[in-house]
């Protein structure tokens, strides 16, 4: 029979799950329009420039990047490392609309905007080496930290 400690522990225990899956879920949905919201950026931004315009997408991508690393420590999770597929249905509809896009079509070839489907599919891979491996250190830190946690409160228990 369990006391009344342990009861009301465990049912706190189960209060804090379902909210921290709801947090986790509100992440994950917001981490993925956050990625979805840089793809369609980059075609906003080269569909409304000048022709000849060179576009920098250096600062974005880090940022993008390090948003990965901090959804990847937040979760803590393996399976965290398949929410940035997500670019992979926004890339192919953004060629899509490309390829029918007149402004698009006139503007990118100078930009050096993807313009056909291998270069989309080069603008996809190189959003999804930015993110995967960002989570996956983010998720390493967690690990690492996990277990030195462990270790110390193991070395504190045989002290105190």
């Amino acid at each position: 029979m369990a006391n009344w400690r342990s009861v009301a522990h465990g049912r706190l225990e189960i209060g804090y799950s379902k909210v921290m899956d709801r947090l986790h879920r509100a992440i994950a949905a917001s981490y993925c329009f956050a990625v979805i919201a840089f793809c369609v950026g980059y075609y906003v931004s080269v569909r409304g420039a000048a022709p000849d315009t060179s576009l920098d997408w250096t600062t974005p991508l880090l940022a993008l990047g390090l948003l990965s690393l901090l959804v990847g420590v937040a979760f803590g999770r393996w399976r965290v490392l398949f929410l940035p597929f997500v670019a992979v249905p926004v890339v192919f509809s953004l060629f899509v609309l490309a390829s029918v896009d007149d402004r698009y079509r006139h503007v990118a070839p100078g930009s050096g905007a993807p313009v056909g489907g291998v270069d989309w599919a080069g603008y996809g891979a190189v959003v999804l080496t930015v993110t995967v491996p960002a989570l996956a250190f983010g998720l390493l830190l967690v690990t690492i930290g996990r277990r030195l946690s462990g270790r110390l409160r193991r070395r504190l228990r045989r002290v105190g």
